[in-house]
């Protein structure tokens, strides 16, 4: 399993690819009639991650 800064970097990347163009919102016009309300939920939080317009939440892990 890859560290916590791999899998950070690869959400940037996939999350780039999808902002890139509109690729995100693109697909799912495109796909609007076959994709379900859960799948756009997802998209749009995952596109908006990091947005702190849209709030955030503080995790504390115990040691």
């Amino acid at each position: 399993m890859g560290s916590l800064t791999d899998i950070h970097n690869e959400m940037n990347s996939l999350k780039a690819m999808c902002l890139h163009n509109n690729n995100g919102y693109t697909f799912l016009e495109k796909q609007k009639d076959k994709v379900r309300p859960i799948v756009k939920k997802e998209v749009d939080s995952f596109l908006h991650c990091g947005d702190l317009s849209d709030g955030f939440c503080t995790i504390k892990c115990e040691a």
